[in-house]
């Protein structure tokens, strides 16, 4: 519990900091931090609305009481995207039985005026996702560039005219404040899923202690 409650400290300080391109260096003058309130960014997120494959209107206030993990990508991604989605796959299904219930993942579209809901739906049958409790996001282009916007991701059209773009997952508690943001690497499964862990458990102190 110290551990997330220090990292939550640290992410009050460098959420707003964009994060760079995979691979790109950071540069400690131009990329300075600024300070934020989390629970303020909370409320800011909670206002954007986006629009799951199903075709519902949701926002992430709607999942307030959950752990939610959210990132960021587009279907047709070849490069990171399907990195990340497998990760999280695996993190969906390595996290434990009690705590499921209380788990929810976002995936926001980077591409909203191409990616409509039935375009993610398809996108879950294709890639075998059990969609329950996972939802892929689309909607305007400004309530989307608004959401990277305030996570700090960063893309660009590559030569090859390709999305590149900033590769992180972001980890809420039930209060809807970032408790952390991880890398695009495999150790992010093992990661998650005992932060998930630490999350869950803690809710349940919290209730116990209430009776």
């Amino acid at each position: 519990m110290k551990r997330l409650k220090h990292f939550a400290l640290i992410l009050t300080l460098t959420l707003l900091a964009p994060l760079p391109l995979q691979g790109a260096p950071i540069d400690p003058v131009t990329k300075m931090p600024k300070a934020i309130d989390p629970l303020l960014f909370a409320k800011e997120l909670a206002g954007i609305k986006f629009v799951d494959q199903t075709g519902e209107v949701v926002s992430t206030g709607d999942f307030r009481g959950k752990i939610v993990l959210l990132n960021f990508m587009y279907t047709t991604c070849k490069t990171v995207c399907p990195m990340q989605t497998q990760y999280m796959k695996t993190i969906r299904r390595e996290i434990p039985a009690a705590a499921r219930s209380d788990f929810v993942m976002l995936s926001v579209s980077l591409l909203p005026e191409q990616e409509t809901p039935d375009v993610l739906s398809d996108y879950t049958r294709k890639m075998n996702i059990d969609a329950e409790n996972w939802r892929f996001l689309t909607g305007t282009s400004q309530s989307i560039a608004k959401a990277a916007g305030m996570f700090g991701i960063q893309s660009q059209t590559s030569k090859a005219n390709e999305l590149e773009h900033t590769a992180k997952f972001f980890l809420f508690d039930g209060e809807g404040v970032i408790i952390q943001r991880y890398a695009n690497q495999v150790a992010v499964i093992e990661r998650v899923v005992n932060d998930v862990s630490s999350l869950h458990q803690i809710s349940l102190d919290r209730i116990a202690a209430r009776q």
